[in-house]
């Protein structure tokens, strides 16, 4: 009967301790595959120096003037990492914005006026937009944990502001919303008129304010550096 305990004992004592060894394999192996914050500062930076020295162009995917009640819109244009790797002013986020512990990389160029998103999918470096800004370039970085969107708000000129929600799934950019308003100069009444726009299309304040409320939500704002 000794022996049998004895024998059981054991028994158990060596499953668990290849439960222990198995998950410990796991983790390992999870944690191997993730990417360190200064890795990926590094992979990021490396890339758009290869990008840089090589003059890669890209298209401009997104403007962040458009749908907002102005007719500006430079999608489709080919723009030079050159120009953007080059800027003596070149500003910078690293930040997760799409929940999976890898930050994301935005460069805002303001020589080229365009502000470039990159994540690492799969291991690689991917592009995910090239955004066309204003010359007052983007505000800081709005995040919504939540939804995992990002915010970027663009004062387009003195008196214009647009406000895109974005999502990132894979490497691919999606727009959620563009919430933007125009104030207009004082009136002989003393009023001042304020036009309002959701994707583009001309809405009353009261339907503005109610997207607003509903959409303009974040729980981070993120600072350019350096």
């Amino acid at each position: 009967m000794k022996n049998f305990r004895t024998f059981f004992v054991r028994t158990v004592l060596g499953i668990i301790a290849g439960l222990l060894l198995s998950t410990g394999g796991t983790a390992t192996s999870v944690q191997a595959a993730g990417i360190s914050h200064q890795k990926a500062v590094k992979m990021y930076n490396s890339k758009l120096r290869s990008w840089g020295k090589s003059g890669t162009r890209f298209n401009i995917n997104y403007d962040l003037r458009s749908r907002s009640g102005w007719k500006y819109n430079d999608c489709g244009k080919k723009i030079s990492m050159r120009n953007v790797y080059y800027d003596d002013n070149l500003r910078y986020i690293f930040r997760d914005v799409t929940g999976d512990k890898i930050p994301e990389a935005f460069f805002y160029s303001e020589r080229a006026n365009v502000m470039v998103v990159l994540t690492i999918y799969k291991g690689r470096v991917q592009p995910v937009a090239v955004m066309r800004t204003s010359y007052f370039g983007p505000q800081k970085l709005l995040y919504n944990k939540k939804e995992k969107t990002f915010i970027v708000k663009t004062v387009i000129n003195g008196r214009s502001v647009s406000r895109n929600i974005f999502k990132i799934r894979g490497y691919k950019l999606y727009i959620n919303l563009t919430m933007s308003d125009y104030v207009g100069q004082r009136q002989s009444n003393g009023k001042i008129k304020v036009n309002y726009w959701i994707d583009g299309r001309s809405v009353s304040k009261k339907r503005y304010q109610s997207y607003y409320k509903a959409y303009y939500r974040y729980q981070a704002a993120y600072s350019w550096g350096p």
